[in-house]
């Protein structure tokens, strides 16, 4: 058994059927091809798809996550060697500061909160960079 392909079209074909077709000059061994192998490729960063006429290599959508546990939020700075800088930013900040708050009691950080805004202005860092600390923690096992 072999997969053969008609355009979008993929089934298992036997092998020996397939030969008796060719012989028998059947026009059913015309509309089917042998499907090529599909290209090397990183499984876990990338999909690949048949697309009727050959195969196409597509990076995997990262989602950022909406929230993290605040555990795995700051297991993710450390992860990503910032979070001394973000510690010592939020510690310097007055007491009764709403972002202070947040950090020292907040069971979850939001990416979509003023605070963590606030903080990745402070600091100076990109939405980019933001959003892949709530990636890198979105990952974090507990």
């Amino acid at each position: 058994m072999s997969l053969y392909y008609r355009g979008a079209e993929i089934r298992e074909i036997d092998d020996a059927l397939y030969a008796e077709w060719v012989a028998a000059e059947n026009p059913k061994a015309g509309n089917w091809a042998l499907l090529p192998h599909p290209p090397e490729h990183n499984p876990s960063t990338q999909v690949v798809k048949w697309t009727g006429a050959q195969w196409v290599v597509e990076e995997t959508p990262i989602t950022v996550p909406d929230s993290a546990p605040a555990h795995h939020f700051i297991r993710a700075l450390r992860a990503a060697g910032v979070r001394n800088e973000v510690v010592t930013y939020v510690n310097q900040l007055p007491d009764d500061d709403p972002i202070k708050d947040m950090w020292l009691r907040a069971p979850y950080f939001y990416r979509s909160s003023p605070e963590i805004e606030s903080i990745r202005v402070g600091m100076g860092y990109t939405r980019k960079r933001i959003d892949n600390v709530f990636i890198l923690a979105g990952k974090m096992q507990q």
